[in-house]
């Protein structure tokens, strides 16, 4: 089994809050405009790149397109260019510069479509960004890392839609309160459609948020706000999923980026906690050793406690840690600590190393199990339909004894609409293919009569 790659694009926050103006964006719209953002993202700036080119199997492998039809693709693709977006609806574009200086997303985003121009030739796609959207793509400073890998396993649009809302907020407790009437714009509800908020949480809201939480590394709740009698503001709350979670829905080992290692720590939320931005958090956790991150952020504290007076926390807070507003120490003290940088650091080395032959050897098993894995199969293939049908029975029962309730109903669904179970979602089939493979294994186990 492959290991999960992250491919992530940053993308504007006002791109994400978007709503069709003309014809209604639909889910192969939306990820090939994030196919197109990832693969032309370095060219951006560039001036002298007018196009960009994309192969078609790069681009079907980026959106998680399996079928053989490009003259779908092309048509979806063309649409790009005459559908005419409304940027930006909840209006939160416009960043803090961190050092003051203006920024190209500082302009207002208004409406316009998000391609100048697209053509195709035998090889792949021809395609350019509005001169302005190149500038605001490049650099915003309002943004979200957007995951192509679980976008694409995300199957309606409505679900890419609420994943690409709420992701940004995924280290903090839940998103902003969004207003009711927003929500609407950002799913495109067609006006006088469930003008009940019932009917919109009922066929809108609650199947978005149980497809983002079936198929992408978010769990989200919603929370509603009443005015009166009416809830008129939603905001959501959010849960990282563990890494077994994720092991279990993909059937594949989720490697956990450096990145996000380090945008999980208790030190990073408390850098955010004292107004730093999330790239000024990094940029601290990547210089500075914790120890001098964390006495720093101690006397920020106790300096505000204290009431000092201080223009802003933030401001005070990175002037303090790069400034190092710690009592100056004795040559004793200095060389104390040096002595205990030294074992940290070797420490550290023996973790390191140690984390590195861990990690061989769950690849090691990795590949033994891919390899029992496909022995299995083998073994399977070369049955009679008969054992094969006896298995699968067997493999199916096992299977649904296993499931919540949930996925129970979800199963039964896919069924009774005659889904194979090769075309069912990759946790399901994983799951149906673990306990075929145990049976299998029982089989072979069994004395030959």
């Amino acid at each position: 089994m492959a290991e999960i790659k992250e491919m992530q694009v940053r993308k504007h926050v006002g791109a994400i809050h978007v709503h069709s103006i003309s014809k209604k964006l639909g889910r192969w719209h939306r990820l090939t405009i994030n196919a197109f953002l990832y693969n032309a993202y370095d060219e951006l700036p560039d001036k002298s790149v007018e196009e960009h080119f994309m192969s078609y199997k790069r681009h079907k492998d980026l959106i998680g397109y399996e079928g053989t039809n490009n003259v779908f693709l092309k048509q979806k693709t063309r649409e790009l260019k005459s559908i005419e977006i409304e940027w930006n609806i909840l209006d939160q574009n416009k960043g803090q510069p961190e050092d003051g200086d203006e920024t190209e997303d500082e302009i207002e985003l208004t409406a316009s479509s998000i391609l100048a121009e697209v053509s195709f030739s035998k090889k792949g796609i021809y395609y350019s960004f509005p001169p302005r959207l190149r500038k605001v793509f490049h650099a915003p400073s309002m943004y979200s890392w957007i995951s192509l890998y679980w976008e694409k396993r995300i199957p309606t649009n409505n679900g890419l839609i609420l994943y690409e809302t709420c992701v940004r907020f995924r280290n903090l407790p839940c998103t902003g309160w969004i207003s009711v009437e927003d929500l609407r714009k950002l799913f495109d509800v067609e006006e006088g459609r469930y003008p009940a908020f019932k009917s919109f949480n009922q066929f809108i809201l609650k199947p978005a948020i149980q497809v983002v939480n079936e198929n992408t590394d978010i769990e989200l709740t919603s929370e509603g706000k009443r005015e009166g009698r009416s809830i008129t503001h939603i905001r959501f709350h959010i849960q990282n999923k563990k890494h077994e979670q994720l092991q279990l829905m993909t059937g594949m080992p989720h490697a956990v980026p450096e990145e996000e290692k380090q945008q999980h720590s208790e030190l990073f939320e408390r850098l955010l906690s004292f107004g730093l931005t999330r790239t000024q958090a990094s940029k601290a956790i990547k210089n500075l050793d914790e120890d001098h991150i964390t006495e720093n952020l101690d006397i920020v504290e106790a300096h505000v406690k204290a009431g000092k007076e201080i223009d802003t926390v933030a401001g005070y807070t990175w002037s303090a840690l790069f400034t190092d507003y710690r009592p100056k120490k004795t040559k004793v003290e200095v060389e104390i600590e040096e002595k205990q940088a030294e074992k940290k650091k070797q420490q550290r080395a023996a973790k390191v190393a140690r984390e590195a032959t861990e990690q061989k050897q769950k690849e090691e098993e990795t590949r033994k199990e891919r390899g029992e894995n496909q022995r299995l199969d083998s073994v399977f293939a070369g049955l009679s339909n008969q054992d094969q049908q006896e298995i699968n029975q067997q493999a199916e029962r096992r299977f649904i004894a296993g499931l919540s309730t949930g996925m129970t109903e979800k199963y039964d669904a896919l069924r009774k609409q005659g889904t194979d179970i090769n075309e069912m979602p990759i946790g399901i089939k994983s799951l149906f293919l673990y306990q075929r493979r145990e049976a299998v294994k029982l089989l072979a186990q069994e004395p030959q009569t």
